[in-house]
């Protein structure tokens, strides 16, 4: 996902309700649910501070991309390795 415009906030919930902020999230910003969720024990959320207009490729189209681009297709066979949830590929989605 690419952020286009506006702002968001990454939180997880500690102490019962209590929201920890973690990344304040504006455009530009690139967010990858299936690297930076995979090694996270508990649960992050992310909230729309303003609206917010995102792009992103599923998982199945990167894989077709890759067919095309061969350094693609090597970074893409890496990371799913390294991926703790690599058979869940479209199934992580960020709450918004």
């Amino acid at each position: 996902m690419i952020i286009f415009d506006g702002k968001l906030i990454m939180f997880t919930e500690v102490d019962k309700n209590t929201e920890f902020p973690l990344a304040y999230i504006e455009k530009g910003t690139i967010i990858n649910p299936h690297n930076f969720l995979s090694g996270a024990p508990g649960c992050v959320s992310v909230k729309c501070m303003t609206s917010v207009t995102y792009y992103y490729l599923s998982y199945k189209i990167m894989r077709n991309l890759a067919m095309i681009y061969p350094t693609l297709k090597a970074k893409l066979y890496e990371a799913s390795k390294k991926s703790k949830y690599h058979k869940m590929h479209d199934t992580l989605k960020l709450d918004y």
